[in-house]
């Protein structure tokens, strides 16, 4: 079985009645709790401290910055804002003047966005992710105000956009990848298991949250100094494409014993 969690422990008894009847599990995209179940992830709060490192830098440590989340209590988005929280705690030059969800859709984010517009007159950075950035960018500029600094993201709507406003201006961002390979990885480990091979010690690491976890890492992390040959790479692909990575067969069999 491949499960794509909505909950880190909703599926846990389910899952686990599963291993318990021989059938091999394999939780892909975000990591859930059960100590039976192995999840294949990328590693959602480093994802998301990386990314809140990013605009901190890109603001000198100083300004006052909103966040647009995925949705409320989805593990990956609960892993992301745990990294943010611990970037922003070590940074109180940062305000954090509101969080609001945006449901990784981008015209959920644009709504979200142009409330917080309205409600606050001086906003420096907005920390957005997955499918929201071209949406907080539409609604600056649909006010016509100008854009304050906001991270990124690697769909091709997204990366037109940024082609477009860095050839106009100094339009900087960051953006790192949310591979849908992450399936393709996890259906490579859940074949393997199922085969009866078994992992190389240290694959499956323990979290301070997760006890039986891989953690992908991820390979594409885009800002301007790189973005042009990543945007001629992917240009001609469907706006609403994500750039995928995963591992190859080759690196999946090293592994495992």
């Amino acid at each position: 079985l491949l499960v794509d969690p909505n909950s880190e422990t909703a599926l846990n008894p389910v899952m686990e009645e599963a291993v318990k009847k021989g059938i091999t599990v394999v939780c892909i995209d975000q990591p859930v709790t059960s100590t039976d179940v192995l999840s294949v992830s990328i590693d959602q709060e480093k994802w998301g401290a990386t990314l809140t490192e990013w605009l901190v830098k890109a603001l000198g440590g100083k300004g006052n910055i909103v966040r647009i989340e995925g949705i409320a209590g989805h593990p990956a988005n609960v892993g992301r804002q745990r990294g943010v929280d611990k970037v922003l705690a070590k940074n109180p030059g940062i305000k954090l003047l509101a969080s609001v969800n945006g449901n990784w859709v981008q015209a959920s984010a644009q709504q979200a966005m142009s409330g917080l517009i309205a409600a606050y007159p001086t906003i420096d950075g907005v920390l957005s992710q997955d499918g929201m950035a071209l949406g907080v960018i539409n609604a600056f500029e649909a006010v016509g105000k100008p854009l304050p600094i906001v991270t990124g993201e690697t769909q091709v709507a997204f990366l037109t956009k940024w082609d477009e406003l860095k050839k106009a201006g100094s339009f900087t961002t960051f953006a790192q990848n949310n591979p849908p390979g992450i399936g393709a990885t996890g259906l490579g480990f859940a074949v393997r298991l199922a085969q009866g091979k078994k992992l190389k010690d240290n694959v499956a690491v323990k979290s301070s949250v997760y006890p039986r976890v891989y953690y992908y890492e991820v390979k594409d992390k885009i800002d301007n100094s790189g973005f042009d040959a990543y945007f001629l790479k992917n240009k001609d692909k469907t706006p609403t494409y994500f750039p995928d990575e995963y591992l190859s067969e080759k690196e999946l069999d090293a592994l495992f014993k």
